[in-house]
């Protein structure tokens, strides 16, 4: 009957197999060419899709497959395509089947090809040290959609610009979602540069209790994190003991710089000259040697190079998340040039001292250097007569 082309006798006996045999779906191919025959294609595809669920000889699904994929790209019914592609694909890998699936995804998604060309984009942008670029196009990306990998890498690079409020709240936004001690980890480094200290210890205390497997590197960066935020709380003797372990286990500059300014707040000036010495990357030698080198019982040409690494750390990028000790390192330092008859160098240093902390650099003076031995408003009168000192030198003062 259906090489005859009587369809509806051949119909009735394809229908009558399918009741016999209903897990056999040769059949369902003869029924659905028959409809293609006359021009009755969404009902022929109906009967490809039903044979391609059941059992089939290879060449018969194949030849299914084949007219369902084609239909769906001809109606452009992306759906459909995408998910017989997929199963085509799992059947047989084709590359013409692929580009199928490919430009179905794309077409179902209008902003499929925007993601792809995007997440490209940022990664070049990422390995290129193009940290703009890349925050620009993480950001496009979370505004089409929300993925956590997107939005791990945008706070990670908001990191590298120092937007630490920024990269908060992705960060926290991904805890929230499934917290993870890389998670917790960064956002304490956020909050240290934030000054959120109790913050920073909760986040690397829940960092380190979800790392189920540590290994040193992690060890030393949550040591050294620690040891930070414990200097910034006046606690030296718990920050020397954290940011020792931490080079133990990796040596860093940043580490050493710490411990360097951390034994001249002790009053321990030759252990701070030995470390801040062994500092190999110039930024962060710098203003530790500068704060050691340019105390009044050093000799004239100590004070002098004191003074040039003094000018050489002023002409950094001015950073507002600087740490409080930093500020106050500066302070001491720029009080040495007031003291040896610089006034302008002096004055230069005190303005540089963020805004936030110019009010209360007497309170982290005598917080973080208690070897100073002034209380906040002995220091507070200290700066007052020491600008008004150097304004007066410099012809400035009213």
């Amino acid at each position: 009957a259906y090489g005859k082309k009587n369809y509806e006798l051949a119909r009735q006996l394809f229908e009558k197999s399918l009741s016999a045999n209903p897990s056999n779906g040769n059949p369902c191919f003869y029924l659905g060419y028959m409809l293609d025959n006359q021009n009755r294609k969404d009902l022929a595809v109906s009967q490809y899709r039903r044979g391609v669920d059941l059992h089939m000889d290879p060449d018969l699904r194949e030849k299914s497959f084949w007219k369902i994929v084609l239909y769906y790209k001809y109606v452009q019914d992306w759906d459909n395509l995408a998910v017989y592609s997929e199963k085509f694909l799992k059947y047989r890998d084709i590359p013409q089947v692929r580009a199928f699936l490919d430009e179905a995804k794309e077409k179902r998604d209008p902003n499929t090809g925007r993601v792809r060309d995007l997440t490209e984009s940022a990664e070049k942008k990422r390995a290129a040290s193009d940290w703009q670029g890349a925050e620009s196009d993480y950001e496009q990306l979370l505004g089409i959609r929300w993925d956590d990998t997107w939005a791990w890498n945008l706070a990670s690079v908001q990191m590298q610009l120092r937007k630490y409020p920024e990269a908060s709240r992705h960060l926290s936004k991904l805890i929230d979602r499934k917290p993870s001690w890389e998670y917790h980890y960064k956002r304490g480094v956020c909050s240290y540069y934030q000054r959120f200290l109790d913050q920073a210890m909760a986040d690397f205390a829940a960092a380190r209790r979800l790392n189920s497997k540590p290994d040193s590197n992690f060890r030393s960066f949550l040591a050294l994190g620690e040891g930070l935020v414990l200097f910034e709380q006046g606690r030296t003797d718990a920050s020397r003991a954290k940011l020792e372990e931490a080079i133990k286990l990796k040596d860093t500059d940043t580490g050493r710089a710490a411990i360097a300014k951390i034994y001249y707040a002790g009053g321990q000036m030759a252990e701070s000259e030995r470390y801040a010495a062994s500092i190999r990357t110039e930024k962060d030698r710098l203003l530790p040697l500068a704060l050691v080198l340019s105390r009044s019982e050093r000799k004239n040409e100590e004070r002098d190079r004191a003074f040039r690494f003094l000018e050489a750390a002023l002409g950094q990028t001015e950073d507002e998340f600087a740490p409080a000790s930093t500020s106050g390192a500066m302070y001491l330092t720029g009080r040495q040039a007031c003291i040896q008859g610089m006034p302008e160098l002096c004055l230069k240093t005190l303005e540089k001292i963020p805004a936030a902390d110019k009010s209360r650099i007497g309170q982290i003076v005598e917080q973080v250097f208690p070897a100073e031995k002034k209380t906040a408003l002995e220091v507070l009168r200290e700066r007052e007569f020491l600008t008004g000192k150097a304004q007066l030198e410099l012809g400035k003062a009213d």
